[in-house]
């Protein structure tokens, strides 16, 4: 398990079973956090705004569906792409079970 100890995580429902989990970092957080696991490769970023979409499987196990960084394209359209994206992903995830 990791501790992260940020401010500002939250969990927002998206409907249809979707819901988005919120990050955001800034470059000291990231260092901080990156200090801990080496193999991870290290990027030059000021700040993370990070959105991972995400539903509930069986026995409350959750399926990460899609994220994506904000910061890398901030557009509302963007964003909405990536709901409607994750909605898809969790149609044909429920398909499959």
């Amino acid at each position: 398990t990791i501790s992260l100890g940020l401010k500002t995580p939250s969990i927002k429902s998206l409907r249809d079973g979707v819901y988005e989990y919120r990050l955001s970092m800034s470059q000291k957080e990231l260092v901080r956090l990156l200090a801990d696991f080496p193999d991870i490769p290290r990027v030059d970023v000021s700040k993370l705004l990070l959105r991972v979409f995400y539903t509930l499987g069986p026995n409350h196990k959750i399926v990460i569906l899609n994220g994506y960084d904000k910061l890398a394209d901030s557009h509302k359209r963007a964003q909405q792409s990536e709901i409607n994206r994750a909605k898809q992903l969790r149609r044909n995830w429920q398909q499959t079970r």
